[in-house]
């Protein structure tokens, strides 16, 4: 279905959040923020007026809000402060909420691999006058200038050489002006989002996706049922609606609170035996280990299919 402009379709979603259960925000940083934490250039800061709407959805009843960033954690928390708010960093590797924590059980092995990779790396801006190295707990990525000849190609040849010769699992990701080196996993920010989604006991809840113009394929597609924004044409076809550009999320974040408020107000007027009319409610259930040991037995698994 192509994607429609979502000031032409607020009457369907409307509809949809008033007639539900809970309410789960998922909002790329990269939508709210001109750079993000995953951005060579760094994060800028919230916009005051973003950051006020978000802290009064995160204090609404059956509403949760996730602020997600393929950039360090530690970085978005920093950022995204705000009390309530489930923080997802490092493409979707490490989960922090105040109800549960997930951090991907290969996360420690990537780390070391890369911080290896560093020491090897560190003397390329030496042999190429330009190239910078910018490092992540979980990512990599050499930036240099997209006009000077050559450059492009051999720095892409002696990266894969060299990741290939130390067998490291980990993937390269071409830009136009830099490279991101970053772990080969089955784990991404969709599945991040999906498993976010599994500790809401309430499996009715409605999922509203916000992505960003770069945003992962994944993101869009991680939720059934899920209203998908995205701010930005970069993926024509897989949100389900779009907004021309960063300065119209802040008003519809608050249009969003201004519809669950108005969802809250009418559960507590009218009759507690219709569910659609039920007070939202949404709890959140505990981890469970389960897919800790499958993300670590499918890592054994490619390891060795690697090693003949």
């Amino acid at each position: 279905m192509p994607t429609r402009l979502l000031d032409e379709q607020r009457d369907e979603i409307e509809q949809r959040i008033a007639s539900a259960s809970s309410l789960v925000l998922y909002l790329d940083l990269e939508a709210v923020c001109p750079g993000s934490c995953a951005s060579p250039l760094g994060a800028n800061e919230l916009e005051p007026e973003a950051r006020a709407v978000l802290e009064e959805l995160a204090r609404l009843e059956g509403l949760l809000v996730c602020v997600m960033s393929s950039g360090p954690l530690a970085e978005l928390k920093q950022l995204i402060d705000i009390p309530g708010v489930v923080h997802c960093g490092d493409h979707g590797m490490e989960v922090d909420a105040e109800a549960f924590r997930f951090a991907h059980p290969e996360a420690a092995r990537f780390r070391a691999a890369l911080e290896q990779l560093n020491q090897r790396l560190s003397g390329l801006p030496l042999l190429m006058p330009g190239v910078e190295i910018r490092s992540r707990p979980l990512a990599t990525t050499l930036l240099f200038q997209p006009g000077e000849e050559g450059v492009h190609d051999r720095l892409g040849t002696m990266i894969r050489s060299l990741i290939l010769a130390e067998n490291l699992d980990l993937r390269v990701a071409e830009g136009t002006s830099s490279f991101e080196i970053c772990p080969q996993l089955d784990w991404n920010e969709g599945a991040a989002m999906a498993w976010i989604y599994q500790r809401i006991k309430t499996r009715e809840a409605l999922a509203f996706v916000i992505g960003g113009k770069t945003s992962d394929k994944s993101v869009f597609r991680a939720i059934d049922g899920a209203i998908t924004v995205q701010v930005g044409t970069g993926n024509a076809t897989l949100p389900d609606y779009w907004l021309a550009g960063r300065q119209e999320v802040g008003p519809l974040l608050g249009w969003l609170r201004e519809l669950w408020t108005r969802r809250l107000d009418r559960a507590d007027t009218e009759s507690a035996w219709s569910s659609a009319s039920a007070r939202p409610v949404l709890t959140i259930k505990e981890a469970s280990p389960i897919l800790n040991v499958r993300l670590r037995r499918a890592a054994i698994g490619r390891r060795r299919q690697a090693m003949g």
